[in-house]
């Protein structure tokens, strides 16, 4: 049986100040995942990208419309597939 090989990165942190489109984050991974096949040594290209973890900034304790951001923040996150 042949391994599945996983690509797993965390700890994104997008925010407002500095934005990331999703298509900008997709095609980053991409461009990394085609670079893997250059490497020496050779690094299986992975047949998943699985991202977890802070996907987004989150908003500083306080913040007068906290809900706002955050929902705004989740909701760019949710789109990322």
């Amino acid at each position: 049986m042949k391994p599945f090989s996983i690509l797993q990165i965390s700890d994104l942190h997008r925010s407002p100040q500095a934005p990331l489109t999703n298509a900008e984050l997709i095609s980053a991974l991409v461009e990394d995942r085609n670079r893997y096949v250059h490497e020496d040594p050779k690094i299986t290209v992975p047949e998943a990208i699985v991202v977890c973890g802070d996907i987004i900034q989150g908003v500083p304790i306080g913040t007068k419309d906290y809900e706002i951001q955050l929902t705004q923040q989740y909701s760019v996150a949710e789109e990322f597939h």
